[in-house]
């Protein structure tokens, strides 16, 4: 199966559906325009610090602007992450271990395996040399993202929102989709 597309959180409703329009079997009509298609190639160097850049392409279905926006997510996000992992360490609270449990599934995902590693560790040990350690491998990996100054994926158009008369399509394909399942 695989994944065969991405809606970031919070959902936009619109892309939602239009997405869904996209994706559902059509019934003998023409499928509609990609919903915020990019223009492909060319965002990634050929190496990154601490990130394996073909194994991150691979788990992102190969999409190239996916993974260059996911990487300036990385970058943009977790800049204060070591600032908030000792903060919530240092008082006990649950939010550091989920902050830790957030890096480590966001590393798996872009291929930063070192980083990904000091994770799991962490996980298991919360020591201050561990925080660290993991906080020393993100600020590499966000300064080499930096660096490269990924730039963003040129879109090529987004759909207008939906008529009313392809909500009503859409209510229909899922009602279709799901009694065929």
């Amino acid at each position: 199966c695989g994944m065969n597309a991405h809606l970031n959180k919070p959902i936009d409703i619109e892309k939602l559906a239009a997405t869904l329009l996209e994706l559902l079997p059509d019934r003998g009509q023409q499928p509609p325009p990609p919903v915020g298609s990019t223009v492909p190639g060319g965002c990634l160097p050929g190496q990154l610090p601490g990130i394996d850049v073909t194994l991150g392409l691979r788990r992102m279905a190969d999409d190239e602007p996916l993974y260059c926006r996911q990487l300036r997510n990385l970058a943009r996000d977790y800049a204060d992450f070591g600032t908030r992992l000792r903060d919530t360490a240092q008082a006990h609270t649950d939010e550091a271990a989920r902050l830790v449990h957030n890096i480590k599934g966001v590393s798996a995902s872009l291929g930063a395996t070192q980083l990904h590693e000091l994770a799991v560790e962490l996980e298991k040990d919360s020591s201050p040399a561990g925080i660290d350690k993991l906080c020393n491998e993100l600020d590499r990996v966000i300064a080499g993202i930096k660096a490269a100054d990924i730039e963003p994926p040129k879109a090529k158009g987004t759909r207008p929102p939906l008529s009313a008369e392809q909500r009503s399509d859409l209510m229909r394909r899922l009602g279709e989709e799901i009694r065929h399942r």
